[in-house]
């Protein structure tokens, strides 16, 4: 230790010491940025089974919509023929009976 203070003096004893502290700061740094990587690669999973979830969410409303379509074209197609039979008078046995009679 005598010798590298004589032969580089002081600027050696800095270089030294900001060599041991630097290895020190450097491993602290590392440590941080492992435990980012970790962190950025959890929340992109939560980001993938996100949108995932919503992939299937879209699917079951897609699949939902299309029953719900079908059921309004059924009901449609009921209501058309309910208006049929009221305006030639068929809804009511006797008002048919009638119309049957007279034509």
């Amino acid at each position: 230790m005598e010798q590298v203070l004589m032969q580089g003096g002081v600027a050696g004893v800095v270089v030294v010491a900001w060599f041991f502290f630097n290895k020190g700061n450097m491993k602290a740094f590392e440590d941080i940025l492992k435990s980012q990587s970790a962190r950025e690669a959890m929340n992109a999973e939560l980001v993938c089974k996100m949108v995932d979830s919503q992939s299937e969410r879209a699917d079951r409303q897609h699949e939902i919509l299309k029953e719900l379509i079908e059921t309004n074209q059924h009901l449609i197609g009921q209501i058309s023929e309910l208006r049929h039979m009221v305006a030639t008078n068929q809804q009511c046995p006797v008002q048919r009976q009638m119309y049957n009679v007279e034509n």
